[in-house]
């Protein structure tokens, strides 16, 4: 069985060259982005303003789905933690820091570490892979909504380890595409 492409793997630019291609109009790209990045969408039928065909196609196309959320566990101070289950059976970690006056998305990047700091857990199982763009972007999704749910918007977003997020400089073009989305 083939593995659909993640639509969240795309750029605002990517999307659209797509849209062209399946002769769909341009601006749509946006429309999307904004539901998938602003309004929370977990599945292309809930794009009420996108045509029904095309829904229809993108749903053929591309997959739409949130993490498995494996566990999620929260802290008498708010911050809450969760364990997500990938579609390889790896796993990965991402927290939700509330404070006094912003409230933080901290992400994973890579399933397991490839450093294996003595200090550090992640290192533990060894190194698996670099996430997907949407991997990545999707945590950011589930925390988000978490944090929504307490009236607290995000501010800020990091990305855990010190210099292993580093290691995957391609997303930077997906995460420039996506991150207006998310803060507006």
């Amino acid at each position: 069985m083939d593995i659909q492409p993640d639509i969240r793997d795309l750029t605002l630019e990517e999307l659209t060259a797509y849209l062209k291609s399946v002769a769909a109009e341009p601006f749509r790209a946006e429309q999307i982005f904004q539901w998938i990045y602003q309004k929370g969408a977990w599945g292309f039928e809930v794009m009420t303003n996108v045509p029904v065909g095309l829904r229809d196609r993108l749903k053929k196309d591309f997959a739409l789905k949130p993490n498995e959320i494996a566990q999620k566990l929260i802290s008498e101070d708010g911050t809450t933690k969760f364990l997500f289950d990938l579609h390889d059976n790896e796993k990965i970690e991402s927290v939700l820091i509330p404070t006094a006056t912003r409230t933080t998305a901290c992400i994973s990047t890579q399933a397991g570490c490839k450093f294996g700091c003595r200090f550090c857990a992640s290192g533990i199982g060894g190194w698996k892979r670099n996430l997907t763009c949407a991997e990545i972007v999707t945590q950011v999704l589930h925390v988000r909504e978490e944090a929504l749910k307490h009236k607290r918007p995000l501010s800020n977003i990091v990305f855990m380890g010190t210099g292993e997020p580093l290691t995957i400089v391609k997303y930077n073009k997906s995460w420039i595409s996506w991150k207006p989305f998310i803060f507006n």
